[in-house]
């Protein structure tokens, strides 16, 4: 709200639903790296499973991460590969809990495929440049307010964004 130069006042509540997915692999990512705040790097944490594996501290383990140069899509750095041996998914009776079940982090495509790492690389900044210029600029910005969005490849390999919100 702050970053968007929304008072108290003026906020308002909205409620939004939308289509349940089922992750192969969720992602948080930064359009502007949050530790050297360059942005022309954006720079993401990935995890197998639903959003929950990374955002609630419930699993144990380091997710992938990784930074991508904006002007060289698909050029990416990787800081540290998953060690994650568990992922949040939805239980089997479809009534929106989750449960834990092994995977193989160190097996998967992310770790064992640069190529395809890469790939996904570019559409996580393509994405990041899409919500960025949908979003808009603050009033007086020359470039785009950064964003902090969250989101999933699923399986078939549609990439879904399911939430933003201006990086802090």
């Amino acid at each position: 709200r702050a970053a968007a130069g929304v008072g108290q006042r003026g906020a308002a509540m909205a409620i939004l639903a939308q289509q349940m997915v089922v992750p192969e692999v969720s992602f948080i990512l930064m359009t502007r790296h949050p530790l050297t705040n360059d942005a022309d790097v954006a720079y993401a944490e990935l995890a197998l499973g639903h959003g929950e594996t990374l955002a609630s501290g419930a699993v144990r383990g380091t997710p992938w991460r990784l930074s991508m140069d904006k002007r060289r899509p698909g050029s990416t750095t990787v800081h540290t590969f998953s060690s994650f041996s568990a992922a949040l998914v939805p239980d089997e009776e479809g009534n929106g809990a989750l449960q834990s079940t092994a995977v193989d982090s160190a097996g998967h495509w992310l770790t064992v495929d640069e190529g395809a790492r890469c790939q996904l690389a570019e559409r996580l900044v393509w994405a990041g440049e899409a919500v960025e210029a949908a979003l808009g600029q603050l009033d007086g910005h020359a470039s785009p307010l950064a964003q902090d969005i969250e989101g999933c490849l699923t399986p078939d390999g549609a990439l879904w964004v399911v939430q933003a919100r201006p990086q802090p």
